[in-house]
């Protein structure tokens, strides 16, 4: 591949810490997708503990309750994150 012009990048990075309950609800949204439901439960429920209100978190959460027919649970946390 010829390039018409030279690629250019940033010479420098910055990165922060991650909180805790982030770090797990991005893990157990990604076990979720993978269908490794138990897995993301345990981590979404991490989640949820060190901030109870990220929609993301909660809507998976709920969505992992829909595929275990626990549907009462499933709709308190779809609409926890709905409301958010």
């Amino acid at each position: 591949v010829t390039l018409d012009r030279k690629l250019t990048f940033e010479n420098t990075l910055r990165s922060a810490p991650l909180p805790t309950h982030e770090a797990k609800a991005t893990l157990g949204h990604l076990l979720a997708v993978k269908n490794r439901l138990d897995e993301a439960d345990d981590h979404l429920r991490e989640a949820l503990a060190g901030d109870p209100e990220p929609a993301e978190a909660n809507a998976t959460l709920g969505i992992v309750r829909m595929h275990q027919k626990r549907f009462a649970e499933a709709r308190q946390l779809l609409e926890k994150a709905v409301a958010r």
